[in-house]
């Protein structure tokens, strides 16, 4: 480690949190929630068959086994390394297949199909195969087999018992739907055979897999359904069979619904539902459910041919997945905007239970504004650490309560671009700066309204903002892509000073901790500088030759020295009185580090970057790793603190909140 003084980069000193014996900071922080539904894609969310309140979703990376009842009540299964792109839960829950997207950390982009058992959360099987993408996957009524086809075109068999491929075939095109239908044995055959529906584009087959003890494998022999003279062009999504398996209900891209019989294999119906394609089906009794691309869940009842619309309900987002619960009196809605909901069966009532960002996150803040003096002792926060905010690059502005996790509120504005930073005004009200250039603040008391805003605050994109609030000074600085950090009046919203000394855009800009008339700003350029509000200058520069800024914090000990991080992996620690930083460490994956947060006590630093991982060091070790979070499947894109440091939010690029709680060094 450098001298005070010094300019080389070493190391992080002290043992990882990955070594052996380091823990591996599990008992210094744990990951406590995620917050959220990815929603990206159909069938990603599944209901446990006899549990009345778990159930299955994808968020990122991650499957996240959740309790209705309890939000506290959450487990998390990490294995994959790209998002989660379909879930499946056998028929007796005992088990849960999933499957995600390829990776781009290995050539080939295979996507694994990975096997968990569900009471004790462990990781059964990787069954490796397919590439690009898992479509879908479902199990065998017996839960003998798992079936998956992907992008590519493969659709896999395996059995479960030692996970060995059974039957897998490359069609000339992807599968859309691979359906079970029912497991039988015939006379003198030990093993069953299965009824299959297998659907390629608009050829729909009926099929048996069926073991053949002369070659000793399993063969799926297929012949095409009995259909229309005049033929039946479409494009098939989901499927669902009749709770007496004796029709398969496939919705379509069009929106209506295709009705096979499967004992004589003959099509019998297309029943038209909604103009929006039919996007997730499930069948409770007599009823059939049917999400739509439109966002509505409608209640069919009939059987055959006939079928009757006898309810509807429309909720926010594409509907992608539907699953009854275990008593079959509710069913779980998962949609594209990120929103789970609960809808009962017998009139369709619906009930919210979670709301997610859906798009890459970009920041993040909780209320942590300082009514400050000239005496670091007489800091007042006026802060609150159970309620906090995201944005995200689809315009969306979400407030949380941490009690429950609920959704506080959700505003935004969707045409204006990237939501790119924010700042609390109090506790009540979020200022945040857009990518369309302009300042909005919004109240959360008033279920998110904007009250006021501040057109064309910059010349290019706002991508950082501060706020300072108390009786005597109130200001917001700004910083922006074009370079220029401005500060603006609170009250009258009028800029009084603007400083240009960055060459390049500006990444980050912060109050003093201490001092609030000094200002900071770090930016692309390599530079970090500190002004004078009340002199109207910059104060104090400081520079390296090479590197990116892209975050910046300051400590309330160590003389406040400023913290830089870059995207070379390195940290560096400027004091206002010395050219050089004081101090310098690399990331150990040498990969950008996009923020940096020091904690409220001064003791600790959490950073996040391209390398998926949330880390904490202990600034009174010189920089020992404490802890190491693996929660992300994409890059970091900010981590804070809450104000009593108790606990650590992380987003990122694959949309996930992640909360950590943090529990200091024993």
């Amino acid at each position: 480690m450098d001298a005070p003084g010094g300019f080389g980069v070493g190391g992080y000193s002290g043992r990882s949190a990955d070594t052996p014996g380091a823990g591996g900071g599990d008992d210094v922080m744990e990951l406590e929630h995620v917050l959220g539904y990815t929603g990206h894609f159909l069938q990603t969310l599944a209901c446990h068959p006899t549990e009345e309140n778990v159930y299955v979703k994808s968020l990122g990376s991650i499957v996240v086994i959740g309790d209705l009842a309890d939000p506290h009540q959450s487990s998390y299964l990490r294995g994959h390394d790209m998002e989660v792109s379909t879930l499946a839960i056998s028929p007796s829950g005992n088990l849960i297949a999933s499957g995600q997207m390829g990776t781009t950390h290995h050539k080939g982009y295979y996507a694994p199909v990975m096997i968990w058992e569900m009471a004790t959360r462990r990781q059964l099987f990787i069954l490796e195969g397919i590439t690009g993408r898992v479509n879908s996957l479902s199990f065998s009524p017996d839960e003998a087999f798992v079936c998956g086809y992907g992008q590519d075109g493969l659709l896999y068999i395996w059995e479960l018992q030692g996970g060995e491929v059974v039957f897998g075939k490359r069609y000339a095109a992807p599968v859309s739907i691979f359906q079970w239908c029912s497991a039988y044995n015939e006379a003198g055959n030990r093993r069953p055979k299965y009824q299959v529906i297998l659907i390629i584009q608009s050829e729909v087959k009926v099929g048996t897999l069926a073991f053949d003890p002369s070659r000793r494998q399993w063969n799926l022999d297929l012949e095409p359904m009995n259909m229309p003279g005049s033929g039946l062009v479409r494009d098939y999504l989901v499927s669902a069979l009749t709770e007496d398996r004796q029709f398969c209900m496939c919705g379509t891209a069009v929106g209506d619904l295709a009705v096979f019989r499967t004992s004589t294999r003959v099509y019998r119906a297309s029943v038209p539902v909604s103009s929006g394609g039919l996007t997730a089906l499930t069948t409770v009794g007599s009823s059939l459910l049917c999400g739509a691309g439109d966002g509505t869940v409608k209640k069919l009842v009939g059987s055959d041919t006939q079928w009757q619309l006898q309810a509807e309900v429309q909720l926010d987002g594409r509907v992608t997945s539907i699953a009854p619960r275990a008593s079959r009196q509710e069913v779980v809605v998962g949609t594209s905007r990120g929103s789970v909901y609960r809808v009962a069966v017998a009139d369709l009532a619906a009930t919210c239970v979670s709301s997610a960002h859906v798009e890459r996150l970009c920041c993040g803040a909780f209320p942590n504004n300082r009514v400050s003096s000239t005496s670091a002792g007489a800091d007042a926060p006026q802060a609150r650490s159970d309620v906090f905010a995201s944005g995200s690059c689809d315009g969306s502005l979400l407030v949380w309560n941490l009690n429950d996790y609920s959704l506080v509120c959700r505003t935004g504005e969707r045409e204006s671009g990237a939501l790119l930073c924010m700042g609390w005004v109090g506790t009540t009200r979020v200022a945040t700066g857009w990518e369309d250039c302009c300042v909005r603040c919004y109240n959360v008391e008033a279920q998110g309204a904007m009250e006021w805003h501040i057109p064309n605050a910059h010349r290019a994109a706002i991508t950082s903002l501060a706020v300072h609030h108390d009786e005597r000074l109130g200001y917001i600085v700004t910083g922006a892509k074009d370079g220029a950090v401005r500060l603006w009046n609170l009250r009258s919203r009028e800029m009084l000073l603007q400083f240009t000394e960055h060459q390049k855009g500006v990444s980050k800009v912060i109050v003093d901790v201490r001092l609030p008339k000094l200002v900071h700003s770090a930016g692309l350029d390599c530079a970090v500088l500190t002004y004078d509000i009340q002199k109207e200058r910059r104060t104090v520069a400081h520079m390296v030759r090479e590197g990116a800024f892209l975050g910046l914090s300051q400590r309330v000990d160590s003389e406040q020295e400023l913290v830089t991080c870059d995207a070379a992996g390195r940290i560096f620690f400027w004091d206002c009185d010395v050219q050089g930083p004081t101090q310098a460490l690399q990331d150990p994956s040498r990969d950008r580090i996009r923020a940096v947060s020091v904690s409220p006590s001064g003791h600790f630093m959490a950073i996040g970057g391209e390398d998926h991982l949330v880390k904490v060091l202990d600034l009174t070790a010189d920089g020992d790793i404490l802890a190491v979070g693996r929660g992300h499947s994409a890059p970091v894109s900010d981590v804070f603190w809450s104000p009593d440091e108790k606990q650590i939010i992380s987003i990122g690029d694959d949309c996930c909140v992640c909360i950590w709680n943090f529990y200091g060094p024993s």
